[in-house]
């Protein structure tokens, strides 16, 4: 009986090991893309949550009425932003939470931040 591996046995595994590591390296190429968007999209929501809260706290003003609405476009961060407050009702969260009976809408600011090509949508009771 012959000991040893032939050069096809050889050949074959050299293959199969080939084939394992093209396709770790497209695991770890797609998993980078991946992360790269994941990290881009959590830096769009924290400046579009900055945005927010700088204009709810009053040190972002100014801004023009058009059509019942205040917009308010600049810069932030080296980005441009545009923010659209306009007054909107929406359903009572307190509902039927409470044992009395309350009004179904209540009336609150809906801000429109868009930052980077991003929109994000925020209420707050108050400017």
């Amino acid at each position: 009986m012959c000991r040893g591996v032939t050069l096809i046995e050889a050949i074959v595994a050299l293959v199969i090991l080939s084939a394992a590591f093209v396709a770790a390296l497209e695991a770890r190429v797609r998993l980078l893309s991946s992360t790269r968007a994941v990290v881009e999209q959590q830096r769009v929501v924290r400046v579009q949550s900055a945005l927010f809260r700088e204009v709810v706290a009053g040190t972002v003003g100014g801004g023009d009425i058009e059509d019942g609405r205040l917009i308010m476009e600049g810069d932030h961060l080296g980005e441009a932003y545009r923010i659209v407050v306009r007054p909107e009702l929406v359903e009572n969260p307190v509902g039927d939470a409470v044992g009395y009976r309350v009004r179904e809408q209540i009336g609150m600011l809906r801000y429109d931040v868009t930052v980077m090509g991003e929109t994000a949508t925020f209420y707050w009771h108050r400017r």
